[in-house]
């Protein structure tokens, strides 16, 4: 039940009626950082948000494996931590479905099994698939696929997905029946949704020019929307809501209206869900941009606004059952899910961005082994922590006039709650030491993140 061009993480919602709930902000990663990931990788670490009745349902990559969490009335809770991360191997791709009362995880690793071509030239082979489907009280049990499936749609009666080992092929489970295979290819991301099924019609350079609903079992043709469409989404009753590619509109069309119905936004749509007639819409301001803020708007069908909020901190994704709007705040350290009650204001919710670190004043000491060591303190008054790299240059300059003349370098990445500190140390080459009681040898710390703060303090021996 959910659609989105492949350069794209799409994160969707359940369909299920709402339960009262009040505005309230979910921590992640145990409100810690999450883990560093392996070498100079640069992974999803979250996945969702989910509305599941009054839980939010989200997953996951933590230091040992990938959680899929749900949190609810009852406080929060692991409904699977199964899925194991060996450090060793190629990096987990993972992609989770929450709808209509159930939950999907689904992951596989590209891998080159120890072929030195395949290395060379990245020609890698996905492996190891896994997908576990249960309710959303749990448990989740594995599902035999043969095909290797490269994502999860669930529905209540129904589980698809694209075959990652077999070409142009989707794998439909349904309730009851044994698992077949449907036309289709990976890009088509095909969603399910009640009794419905659907997919996007590729053209040329398999960008979408459309999307085809069908109806289970027999996947009847039901209607098509003809329509450059970029996000989208199938909701039980057969409706599909639907962003455009590369304008400011966002549409709708039903089974009993098939026709395209197009509404103006202010913005490119990224992400978009909808429930009970209305759509919410995550918006960058335009087509292709990398806007910090983004504008969390929910519209009727008429166009009207129903809700409006810009949020300043970075969004993993969104979640929307026609009640409540939920999203993933990445702002910094301190990770967290906003959920917010439609029928009140917006929540109120920590910073947006992440605090500079004090890396401390005055000369800071040289040691027998050449070390210099800096120490990095996040204030305790810090909203969401600070993170980012810091980079530290010995060097040695005889004149204010003279050209620097680099001894010794270092970079590290911190990430740190409110109030935590980290060290970090640079050695200094043995011919930086012949000027040294001149005073000439200084060291420059460098904080970056989305700006840059420079620092410059003299060395001296212990």
């Amino acid at each position: 039940m959910r659609g989105a061009l492949a350069v794209a993480l799409l994160v969707l919602t359940a369909a299920a009626a709402p339960a009262p709930a009040a505005n309230r902000v979910v921590p992640v990663f145990g409100g810690e950082p999450p883990p560093a990931p392996a070498g100079d990788l640069v992974l999803p670490l979250l996945f969702g948000p989910f509305l599941a009745g009054d839980e939010v349902v989200f997953a996951e990559r933590r230091a040992d494996a990938v959680a899929v969490v749900a949190d609810g009335p009852a406080g929060k809770r692991d409904l699977d931590a199964s899925t194991a991360i060996d450090r060793t191997l190629e990096p987990l791709s993972v992609d989770l479905d929450v709808a209509e009362g159930r939950v999907a995880l689904n992951t596989y690793r590209f891998t080159c099994n120890r072929d030195p071509a395949c290395e060379k030239f990245r020609a890698r082979t996905p492996d190891d698939h896994r997908t576990l489907v249960g309710p959303v009280s749990g448990p989740l049990a594995r599902l035999s696929s043969t095909c290797g499936l490269s994502r999860a749609d669930v529905a209540a009666t129904a589980f698809i997905g694209p075959c990652h080992l077999r070409n142009n092929a989707l794998e439909l489970h349904e309730e009851g029946a044994p698992s077949r295979e449907v036309a289709g290819d990976l890009a088509s991301t095909p969603q399910v949704a009640g009794d419905f099924v659907a997919r996007t019609i590729l053209g040329p350079n398999v960008i979408p020019v459309g999307i085809e609903v069908l109806r289970r079992p027999a996947l009847d043709p039901v209607y098509r929307v003809d329509a450059p469409v970029s996000e989208w989404e199938l909701a039980p009753d057969g409706s599909v809501v639907y962003g455009l590619f590369e304008t400011a509109k966002i549409g709708w069309s039903s089974p009993a209206d098939p026709a395209v119905h197009l509404l103006d936004v202010p913005g490119w749509a990224i992400r978009i869900a909808g429930a009970a007639e209305r759509i919410a819409v995550m918006l960058e301001p335009a087509f292709g941009g990398i806007a910090r803020s983004k504008r969390l708007l929910v519209v009727d069908r008429a166009g009207a606004i129903r809700a409006d909020h810009t949020e300043a901190a970075p969004i993993a994704g969104i979640a929307f059952d026609g009640a409540r709007l939920a999203w993933a705040r990445q702002p910094c350290s301190r990770q967290s899910i906003a959920v917010w009650d439609l029928s009140e204001p917006a929540p109120d919710l920590p910073g947006a961005d992440c605090t500079m670190p004090d890396p401390g004043a005055g000369a800071v000491r040289l040691g027998r082994d050449r070390r210099a060591a800096v120490t990095l303190t996040c204030p305790a008054t810090a909203p969401t922590g600070c993170a980012g790299v810091a980079s530290l240059s010995a060097y040695l300059r005889r004149r204010p006039s003279d050209r620097r003349r680099l001894r010794g370098s270092a970079a590290e990445s911190f990430d740190l709650l409110p109030g935590g500190a980290k060290t970090i140390a640079v050695r200094v080459k043995r011919n930086g030491l012949r000027r040294f009681r001149s005073g000439q040898l200084r060291i420059e710390i460098t904080l970056r993140r989305e700006r840059d703060l420079t620092v410059r303090r003299p060395l001296r021996l212990r």
